[in-house]
């Protein structure tokens, strides 16, 4: 497989926030996977860190729509990660 394209993701800190202030705890039990709602929790501002997430989810959704198969992924199925040296990763499941 071959990339067809490139493309940026972007998702306003501004929104997460207000969403956050808004659902709360469902927000991060519907989006995010355990470890991710931790993570972003743990943070000084966890909208920053539920912005990163959600941006590069959307991009991997966006990247796997293509595939019949990955058309039924939902946002707790792919998990931003870190990889050992400190990176973003993605692990899907």
């Amino acid at each position: 497989m071959s990339a067809l394209g490139v493309g940026v993701d972007l998702v306003e800190v501004k929104r997460v926030r207000a969403m956050l202030g808004d659902k709360g705890a469902h927000v991060f039990d519907r989006l995010l996977t355990a470890a991710e709602a931790a993570y972003c929790r743990s943070r000084p501002d966890p909208a920053e860190h539920v912005a990163v997430r959600l941006a590069a989810k959307e991009a991997v959704y966006k990247a796997l729509q293509g595939s019949e198969a990955a058309r039924g992924i939902g946002w707790r199925e792919i998990e931003v990660v870190r990889a050992p040296d400190g990176r973003p990763d993605v692990a899907l499941t």
